[in-house]
């Protein structure tokens, strides 16, 4: 068998920069932005390791093993400041990489035997009926803070991500039937989420549009700050509001999926459809949570009874 000369093959980042163009070219197409972002992010943190681990820019697939990929995913939880879940699906974006380069017969390693990539399994923290009431009714010192919990309220009742709210404009604000919609697709998936607008959710689009007719397409429905500073925002509304939880804005979209939604009797076909879910078992975790919930609740309450 011909044995490949090692100096004529790419490198570890030659192919991974090959996968990220790839992808760029694809867009739409099967690759999401979201996607090609993250196998940028990937890229960014194994050069950042190649440079505190090795003191190189660049490494060789045959100079890889299973030590290799330890060092990186304690580099990952340390110095790269990712929870156990990102660091594995970082290192999920690297088998990506390898399994690309043994196609191509770049190499004949594989330093992933003996390393297991397992997620733990996360208990997605979302608000009471009550809690959301009491965001709704609290009144706030800025309208900074109103705007951030304009914005909170109106995933709440969609279950937009964040990234998609911010990416929300006028024209995605559609009328049908006497019904207002959001006709959206997200930015992660490329899925389709069409959303009918309760009155709650309306009420909070008129307080920015009071004219949903006349308002400029282009125009954000909410304007939205970064990220950082809208969850930093949001811990001060849940102070002002009394509520213990961490809020982020993340727990809305959990919030819509839970309490507004699934608790409420709207079916999960439904529920998986509106959140833009790939995938209707996604969506089940949603379900998965509300039962324990109240087996929680019915443990309580067999502590409580007291007949016969």
């Amino acid at each position: 068998m011909h044995k490949a000369v090692i100096n004529s093959d790419p490198t570890f980042l030659e192919v991974f920069d090959k996968v990220i163009d790839k992808k760029t070219l694809l867009k739409g197409l099967g690759n999401t932005p979201a996607t090609i972002q993250k196998y940028k992010r990937c890229r960014v943190h194994l050069v950042n390791f190649l440079q505190a681990q090795y003191k190189r820019k660049d490494i060789c697939f045959d100079q890889l093993n299973l030590g290799f990929m330890e060092d990186f995913e304690v580099y990952m939880k340390t110095k790269g400041a990712c929870g156990h879940n990102s660091t594995m699906k970082y290192i999920q974006t690297l088998k990506t990489i390898f399994r690309v380069a043994r196609s191509r017969n770049f190499t004949a390693s594989d330093p992933f035997v003996g390393f297991k990539i397992s997620l733990h399994v996360v208990d997605r923290e979302f608000l009471n009926e009550e809690e959301v009431q009491r965001i709704i009714s609290t009144p706030l010192p800025t309208r900074y803070m109103e705007v951030t919990r304009n914005m909170f309220l109106l995933s709440c009742f969609t279950g937009l991500s964040y990234i998609d709210m911010k990416n929300l404009r006028m024209h995605n604000i559609v009328k049908e039937n006497d019904r207002y919609w959001i006709r959206t697709k997200r930015q992660k998936s490329g899925v389709a989420s069409n959303i009918p607008l309760l009155p709650i959710p309306l009420a909070l689009i008129r307080k920015h549009h009071p004219d949903l007719t006349a308002s400029d397409p282009s125009l954000p429905v909410i304007p939205v700050a970064s990220n950082q500073n809208t969850n930093l925002a949001l811990k001060k509304i849940a102070k002002h509001c009394n509520i213990h939880k961490e809020l982020t804005f993340h727990i809305a979209r959990h919030t819509f999926a839970t309490t507004v939604t699934l608790s409420n009797g709207v079916p999960i076909e439904s529920v998986s459809k509106m959140l833009g879910h790939k995938r209707i078992a996604t969506t089940q975790h949603y379900a998965e949570i509300i039962d324990k919930k109240v087996e929680e609740y019915m443990r309580a309450l067999e502590g409580k009874l007291r007949f016969g």
